[in-house]
């Protein structure tokens, strides 16, 4: 997307969400929360967006309800849980990844839908464009399938000159295969080799790393805007630090469980921009109406502690340009 696009898109919803009042009537309204991974995966974003409703006058309990779905990685549930939220009617629908954002546009025959941080929307064919959304879809978008070539161009710097990089990848995410084509156009610009490794459910997991291991690949990638992967963050980048295999994700989050990089946009402040949405929505706005937002800042983080383990160095090039380095 060029620059001069993104900004056009950034202020059409800067002035979408201008001079909004923060106090609201105690009258009840109703919000569902829709999710394919786990309420403790996505516990500090909800804690996030409800606090930022609280600062717009909603509060829980009082003038606010919430209904909470949380699929746990099981995509057949996710399904169900959004036939059941439509079943209930409410207000709104804050849905939390690509999966869950499907299924509930899928589901909903025009209860509104608050998407946060979902990757290419447009593509996607989740809205008519960031401008103008049209339907009852709009929210905050990521920029992750035009981050992967940067992602691929940080991990190189950490990595043998045409290293071979394991691309985790969700048979089931709609999103994944336009990630996927992105890593394998961008790889070649910056001297690596990727290589697709396909994953349907946790339980295979233990399965695909050994065919890594087995590959003697020297870095893995997980694909991100995935719940069931970033779910398994912890085995993920345990396993990459035993076997001396870095590892890359979109979050911080990531790096956090012991990932050695990850870089990505700031999903705290789109859940804060998703709270805004949700006010608009719920004072009588039309969804079809506010114009999707997109990020502005990206950030890196790397795990020196992981780097220590794995016995490798950081280059300095990296850690200047690193926003957050864990000791």
């Amino acid at each position: 997307m060029s620059v001069k696009r993104l900004l056009g898109s950034c202020i059409l919803a800067a002035v979408a969400f201008a001079a909004a009042p923060s106090v609201v009537a105690d009258e009840m309204k109703r919000m569902g929360i829709l999710f394919a991974g786990s309420a403790s995966q996505r516990s500090i974003l909800e804690t996030v967006l409800i606090g930022a409703l609280r600062d717009q006058g909603y509060v829980e309990g009082r003038n606010l309800q919430v209904t909470r779905r949380y699929a746990g990685g099981d995509y057949d549930r996710l399904a169900n849980y959004a036939r059941e939220l439509e079943s209930m009617k409410p207000d709104v629908v804050v849905t939390m990844c690509t999966p869950s954002t499907r299924a509930m546009s899928q589901a909903s025959s025009g209860i509104p839908i608050v998407m946060t941080m979902i990757a290419d929307p447009v593509g996607q064919r989740l809205v008519a464009s960031l401008a103008q959304p049209g339907g009852n879809l709009t929210g905050t978008a990521s920029m992750q399938e035009e981050l992967v070539p940067k992602m691929l161009e940080n991990f190189a710097a950490v990595l043998p000159a045409n290293g071979r990089v394991a691309v985790l990848y969700n048979v089931k995410n709609p999103v994944h295969s336009r990630l996927w084509a992105a890593a394998e156009e961008s790889a070649g610009r910056v001297k690596l080799r990727v290589k697709r490794y396909d994953i349907a459910n946790k339980e295979a997991m233990p399965g695909v790393l050994d065919s890594i291991a087995h590959d003697r690949q020297d870095g893995i990638f997980i694909l991100p805007d995935d719940p069931m992967l970033t779910e398994l963050r912890v085995s993920i980048a345990a396993f990459g630090t035993r076997n001396r295999m870095p590892t890359l994700h979109a979050t911080s989050e990531f790096v956090d469980a012991g990932g050695l990089m990850s870089y990505g946009q700031s999903f705290a402040d789109g859940y804060r921009q998703a709270a805004g949405y949700v006010d608009r929505i719920l004072k009588g706005t039309k969804p079809q109406t506010l114009p999707v937002a997109q990020p502005t800042k990206f950030d890196l983080s790397v795990n020196l502690k992981t780097a220590r383990e794995m016995g490798m160095a950081i280059p300095q090039s990296v850690l200047l340009r690193a926003d957050k380095v864990v000791e």
